[in-house]
């Protein structure tokens, strides 16, 4: 062309492609989803099958993350019982799993079916008449569990569930039933 410039030739697309990865880091830890519970509180209440009318539960749930198709939580949870002259408490960590398909985030109502591993801190204090001392008596122990119910988004940010729970080593496997409201 006369004026001693070289033309300029068009980019390549593998090289493109290259410096694009290179711009975009891929992520890594846990992808949270928008309509996923990353952190919930718990309230409960519920009946419970032995000597103890009802139990009120507070909890706290934390989403880890999501391995092939398995949601996973970290679930903290204090609860307590009283009936006349005894009293128990009970200190629980648990960490369950939510198959993807049973459940989608978004949704506003969506089933519960998740199971996993529990450890259990149950102390117990009676009152006896007659004794100026309550004695204490408290006891660690390991289950797998099960939970089957409902849940419920009323707002953004608070829902109702509804659940059952089945444990094992249990002499009665289906142990409690419980309505909650979380929030988010």
């Amino acid at each position: 062309d006369g004026t001693g410039e070289q033309p300029i030739a068009p980019p390549d697309s593998a090289a493109v492609a290259a410096a694009d990865s290179l711009v975009k880091p891929t992520p890594r830890g846990p992808v949270f989803q928008p309509g996923l519970d990353r952190d919930r509180v718990e309230i409960g209440v519920g009946p419970v099958q032995g000597y103890f009318d009802a139990v009120g539960t507070l909890g706290y749930r934390r989403y880890v993350r999501e391995r092939r198709g398995w949601a996973q939580f970290a679930v903290g949870e204090l609860s307590g019982s009283k009936r006349d002259y005894l009293t128990e408490g009970v200190g629980s960590a648990y960490y369950l799993f939510r198959n993807r398909r049973t459940w989608h985030p978004d949704q506003r109502v969506r089933p519960i079916l998740e199971a996993g591993p529990g450890v259990h801190l149950a102390v117990q204090s009676a009152h006896l008449v007659g004794f100026n001392e309550r004695p204490f008596h408290a006891r660690v122990f390991l289950k797998l569990h099960a939970y089957a119910g409902v849940e419920a988004l009323l707002t953004p940010r608070t829902g109702f569930l509804i659940r059952g729970r089945i444990s094992v080593p249990e002499h009665r496997p289906f142990d409690y039933a419980q309505a909650a409201i979380f929030f988010r």
